[in-house]
């Protein structure tokens, strides 16, 4: 019975450890792409003769947002199979 107990106690310290890193890795790409923003504007603003740095600046948070809204079928095939 305490075995069980001990189970059910570290699965659910394992699920908000999973939730907190989720949670971790979300916020710190956001400030990324923020970043990457700001800086990009930035630079366009203060160095217009310079366009190459500012465009490649901005590509960094276009190429997240297209990964991050891409699901590949592949990936989704063995979500549902899992469950």
């Amino acid at each position: 019975m305490a075995a069980q107990e001990r189970n059910i106690t570290i699965r659910e310290y394992q699920s908000k450890s999973v939730v907190t890193s989720d949670m971790f890795g979300q916020v710190s790409g956001l400030i990324v792409c923020l970043a990457c923003i700001g800086g990009a504007i930035y630079l366009g603003v203060v160095h217009p003769e310079n366009w190459k740095v500012p465009s490649l600046l901005a590509a960094i948070p276009t190429a997240a947002i297209i990964k991050a809204f891409k699901i590949s079928p592949h990936f989704k095939g063995e979500k549902d199979n899992q469950s």
